[in-house]
């Protein structure tokens, strides 16, 4: 009664008691084991499963317990192994099926996880989790519609299931819907005011939208009530940077640093890039943030080096291939490969648009490949068919990149070009361009990639760009006529504290300068 009440603690002590009485029930024992886990006491609930196990062998539940268990260890390969066990004990069991789904899920195994919701859903039609959860892959998959339709179902299902509602709301996010996005967190929220997870999600779309202080304040909510969250801490602390709002960023940035050098998925790799200096510290949340989100991924198999072209065949991977920095960068590049030795694709996953910049640059490549739409492992696949020797990705570890692409091998060689010089931590990635202002020769053992230096920049630029001849006046600008201007065409949250003290240093002692030199002319007046 009282674990169906979910009052956890008062039924482990009720089962607790019973096993004094009866020591070897299996029923007793199974449900302990689930009391635990709702309790997170995970090594409790495993002796207690396994113990289950001992005294009957073919417990279903208890298998599927463990396997939930060792979902948490982090060990998916196992618990797949555990799932398994109970499907061949109870194959209509719809919660094997679906819990199975969710580690494939996890294991980027996608195709295979839509097959076991699918048999759940087949066994189980109201099954609002499994609902929900095919959502979550086909948002991975990037079909949104049909993500956004399986979470209505759930809900349909299920009207307070505020994680139907708060996954539907994530991938609204995705599709730039973000007011509807927020009304569906809120929705998640008023069902579940402690759930951290929609907070932190709430903060990710305000944070798309710049209201900058509504998400700190959804982050600082969400940690508070889980201080594990994946990423929140950074995501908080680049947040608060963007508005410049400085209040105990050197405790907050050494809490990230001493995370990430322990092996905790705290930040983003992108973000602690204005924040420290430190070489080692990069690779690290690199290297973390690849393992979990963009992992060596096999299921396409080993990748042929291909001998055979007349043209060696290189694609660039971008979403920036229009009126973006990259292609103001890179569109004289793209016109002077030599081709008759190559052959130039490009594979663009950003907006769709028909900007002046766009139109040069699909004229500059052999073929100009649109796939926003495609999922990570239907673009390995078609660079695969088409037998890219170069995968080329512009977009490093940035906003909008597509890493998973190249977590599949999309060609023989890879390579981390231009948009992130930090190195991916991705040992997928070949070789990154650099010169040897980015990346001295001493700081290479910092990089997973090996190092190919251009002789002087790394950054490539396009002569045929027009300088503009129009001259700003200071009125249009909203500027004084008289006076010094001080700029900085950076983003607010590169502004570290130090680096406005010395800026209002610089100010300070120009001012002073000028109001010496004003009094000495004016003196100079008087006296002719």
């Amino acid at each position: 009664m009282h674990l169906d009440e979910n009052d956890f603690l008062q039924a482990e002590e009720k089962f607790k008691k019973s096993l004094e009485l009866i020591p070897d029930r299996a029923s007793t024992l199974t449900n302990l084991s689930v009391t635990q886990f709702k309790l997170k006491k995970y090594l409790e609930a495993k002796a207690s499963a396994e113990n289950a196990i001992l005294v009957e062998a073919n417990n279903i539940e208890a298998y599927l317990n463990l396997g939930l268990i060792e979902k948490e260890f982090n060990n998916p390969e196992f618990a797949l192994q555990l799932f398994t066990k109970a499907l061949t004990l109870k194959p209509d069991y719809a919660e094997a099926w679906s819990n199975k789904g969710v580690t494939l899920h996890e294991l980027k195994r996608y195709e295979e996880a839509m097959i076991h919701y699918d048999k759940a859903l087949t066994l189980k039609p109201d099954y609002a989790e499994a609902w929900s959860n095919q959502g979550n892959i086909l948002h991975e998959l990037k079909r949104f519609n049909e993500a956004i339709a399986h979470h209505d179902k759930a809900i349909m299902l299920k009207p307070d299931y505020a994680e139907a509602w708060s996954n539907k709301g994530i991938a609204l996010n995705e599709m730039k819907r973000f007011e509807e996005a927020i009304t569906h967190y809120d929705k998640a929220l008023a069902l579940k005011p402690n759930y951290a997870e929609a907070w932190s999600n709430k903060g990710v779309t305000l944070h798309e939208i710049k209201r900058y202080e509504e998400a700190i304040a959804c982050y600082g909510k969400a940690l508070s009530l889980k201080s594990a969250i994946d990423w929140a801490y950074g995501d908080l602390l680049h947040t608060k940077m963007k508005i410049c709002s400085w209040s105990g960023l050197d405790d907050s940035l050494d809490m990230i640093s001493k995370k990430v050098m322990a092996n905790e998925r705290v930040s983003q790799p992108f973000l602690l890039l204005a924040l420290s200096d430190d070489a080692r510290l990069h690779k690290k949340s690199s290297e973390i943030y690849v393992q979990s989100n963009y992992p060596v991924n096999t299921f396409l198999g080993a990748i042929p080096k291909h001998l055979n072209h007349q043209k060696v065949r290189v694609a660039y991977f971008s979403a920036d291939f229009h009126n973006h920095a990259t292609g103001y960068l890179m569109a004289e590049l793209f016109e002077l490969h030599d081709k008759s030795q190559f052959e130039l694709i490009g594979f663009s996953f950003g907006p769709i648009t028909n900007d002046e910049m766009r139109q040069r640059l699909a004229k500059s490549f052999d073929q100009f490949i649109e796939v926003s739409n495609k999922s990570d492992i239907e673009i390995a696949q078609l660079s695969r068919r088409l037998n890219i020797d170069i995968a080329i990705d512009l977009k490093g570890l940035t906003q909008n990149s597509r890493t998973g692409i190249f977590a599949y091998r999309a060609a023989p060689i890879q390579v981390n070009y231009l948009g992130y010089p930090g190195t991916m931590g991705a040992e997928y990635m070949d070789y990154i361009i650099a010169d040897k202002t980015i990346i001295p020769p001493e700081s290479q053992a910092f990089y997973s990639e090996k190092v190919a230096y251009l002789p002087n920049s790394y950054q490539v630029n396009d002569s045929k760009r027009m300088i503009s001849h129009r001259k700003f006046t200071r009125q249009e600008l909203g500027l004084p006529d008289d006076g010094f201007v001080f700029c900085c065409f950076n983003n607010n949250f590169k502004i570290l504290p130090e680096t406005f003290e010395e800026w209002m240093r610089i100010l300070e002692v120009s001012y002073g300068s000028l109001r010496i030199m004003y009094g000495r002319q004016r003196i100079s007046r008087k006296k002719l």
